[in-house]
């Protein structure tokens, strides 16, 4: 069996959030053999992807019923923004707190924004 420890806590430098420096020191992250865990990996893809299917599939999904005319497919488009909600909380369960903080880093650079300054447990006013 692998040796499971903990990632020591404190405040995460620039370098160890950047996507492409290698595999990310996350406090709170159990590591495996000096690695992050595929569990949080696979919390990590659901957290990544959820918004995005979620928005397109009520964007795609509107546009089919006005221009077909059938409300079916905003049922269709519920149904498919629901099922991310579910995609949101597996990945949270999988990912943990640390894995949500380290996504919407990701998101925001992703998306130009800047990234904020990683706290320990301190809620930024701008996140509600």
């Amino acid at each position: 069996m692998a040796a499971v420890g903990l990632v020591p806590a404190g405040p995460v430098p620039d370098a160890a959030v950047d996507p492409c420096a290698g595999t990310p020191a996350l406090p709170g992250i159990p590591m495996e053999r000096g690695r992050l865990p595929p569990r949080f990996w696979w919390g990590m893809v659901l957290l990544l992807t959820n918004q995005p299917l979620g928005w397109g599939g009520l964007l795609v999904c509107g546009l089919l019923a006005v221009r077909t005319g059938r409300r079916f497919y905003y049922a269709l488009g519920a149904g498919i923004y629901g099922f991310t909600w579910l995609m949101f909380g597996a990945g949270v369960l999988l990912a943990g707190p640390a894995g949500l903080a380290y996504s919407r880093t990701l998101l925001r650079r992703c998306l130009g924004g800047r990234a904020r300054p990683q706290t320990q447990g301190i809620p930024h006013a701008a996140d509600g």
